[in-house]
């Protein structure tokens, strides 16, 4: 059976300015989620996990912060109350650091919600996994990744954006102990219910640097894995090379096949 990836370009998008037609992309945001008949209860809690892993703003390194306001006006223009953006940025950057060159709190505050460094939250133990309990607390979590290249795990892409749920501790052991099936064991864990990726730019070679490249669109589904595999055919890398997307196939976690809309 195959997903539906919305999908959606952005008109006159441009490349690493922080002002990038921001209109256009809450549009496309917004077009994205609307292909996929958004619906949830305004009393749930939702959480965003976007990719602020580091202090680099954009540039397809970290999430842009149009594209997480184009989520955010979404979710405020339809009534949600109880939202909140967190995360823990990679540990090599502190998250208040990577929150602060992002802008973060100012993003969050034109809206009512709140900005959350996980890092300062407790954790609970599922699955083996430490996990910030904020996440496993939240109704609903929206994954906004980036497609980006990862040097190690192949891809940086929905998936393995849901590493910056977990304490700093745990990254290093993922990294040393078989990244690619305790990335599938996470999402196993905590499965986000929803991925919109930003794909304004491409990145090779990353994940904190390499060559962006320009793409153009938003992407959205409920299938983490419909959509990571559809963003590997984007950046030229074959499925069947990614371990943590292979063993979730295999896994019935999500499906191969999508179709686009």
């Amino acid at each position: 059976m195959s997903s539906e990836i919305a999908v959606v370009r952005v008109s006159g998008e441009g490349e690493e300015s922080r002002d990038v037609e921001a209109k256009s992309v809450r549009r496309a945001v917004k077009s994205a989620l609307e292909k996929l008949h958004f619906k949830l209860s305004r009393n749930a809690e939702v959480l965003v996990k976007p990719n602020i892993a580091t202090a680099k703003v954009g540039g397809g390194v970290t999430t842009h912060p149009a594209v997480l306001d184009g989520v955010l006006a979404f979710l405020s223009e339809k009534g949600f109350k109880n939202v909140c953006v967190a995360e823990s940025s990679w540990k090599g950057c502190p998250t208040e650091k990577a929150f602060n060159a992002y802008k973060l709190h100012e993003i969050c505050k034109k809206y009512g919600y709140d900005a959350i460094n996980l890092e300062n939250t407790a954790y609970d133990v599922r699955n083996g996994i430490r996990i910030f309990g904020k996440v496993l607390e939240s109704d609903f979590i929206i994954n906004v990744p980036v497609l980006k290249e990862h040097r190690i795990a192949k891809v940086s892409l929905g998936m393995k954006n849901m590493k910056g749920c977990i304490l700093d501790i745990e990254k290093v052991r993922f990294h040393i102990s078989g990244l690619h099936e305790h990335i599938f064991r996470l999402n196993k864990t905590i499965t986000p219910n929803l991925t919109i990726m930003d794909a304004i730019l491409g990145l090779k070679g990353g994940p904190f640097s390499g060559k962006a490249f320009k793409v153009g669109l938003i992407f959205a589904s409920y299938d983490v894995v419909a959509l990571d595999s559809f963003a590997c055919s984007l950046l030229g890398v074959p499925v069947e090379k990614v371990k943590h997307i292979r063993r979730a196939i295999e896994e019935g976690l999500g499906s191969q096949k999508y179709e686009l809309v």
